[in-house]
């Protein structure tokens, strides 16, 4: 019988994981598409989101062989991916509910898939690096899910920001021209009121 290797089974798992990335973002989509009522998917392109998560995937898989003190958060291109996807949510008129359940259902197709590679792998796998690629993958998926949350609240609170100010505005404008007449009829009812006086005098 085989003795199990720790390097072997991380490496088996990452490559599976690589190989795997587009199926899994696939059944990702098919998941997120049972949650969405017929309007939603108005605005939920999948060619769109389906450029997003393989590549975050695949990344994932790099990162499960990455030295145990690189965290995701370093590689500044994946960052990028979960942002643009934060910020390409936000245009889909998205909610921060979705987007935490969008990464919930990841999570989840993650556990699985990684369930079936360790039954595969049997008594040939070493059961510590499977239960520390589980753990490192989930880790990763929580820091793009900040990372993709925190561009979605961002451009929301720029957005929120820049109507207020538009509002502010436009409501100045109101109030100067609706005080703009309202003084012409105060002068004018003065000048009225001073010739009734003279009139009344005379």
């Amino acid at each position: 019988m085989p003795v199990p290797n720790f390097a072997a089974t991380v490496d088996h798992f990452s490559s599976r994981l690589a190989a795997a990335h587009t199926a899994l973002a696939r059944a990702w989509l098919e998941r997120l598409d049972e949650l969405l009522s017929v309007e939603a998917r108005d605005v939920f392109p999948t060619h769109q989101l389906l450029d997003h998560i393989p590549d975050l995937l695949k990344e994932i898989s790099g990162y499960l062989r990455a030295p145990a003190d690189q965290e995701i958060a370093a590689n500044t291109a994946v960052m990028a991916k979960a942002a643009e996807l934060g910020l390409l949510r936000f245009d889909q008129r998205a909610s921060v509910h979705q987007l935490l359940r969008e990464y919930q259902i990841l999570s989840e197709i993650l556990e699985a898939f990684f369930a079936r590679e360790a039954a595969l792998l049997g008594e040939r796998g070493d059961a510590t690096a499977a239960v520390l690629v589980v753990s490192r993958a989930q880790q990763a998926v929580r820091v793009l899910q900040q990372k993709t949350v925190d561009a979605f609240i961002t451009r929301y609170t720029e957005t929120i920001e820049r109507q207020t100010a538009q509002l502010r505005n436009f409501s100045r404008l109101v109030s100067h021209e609706i005080r703009q007449p309202l003084g012409v009829r105060q002068v004018l009812a003065r000048v009225l009121s001073a010739r009734e006086a003279e009139t009344e005098t005379a």
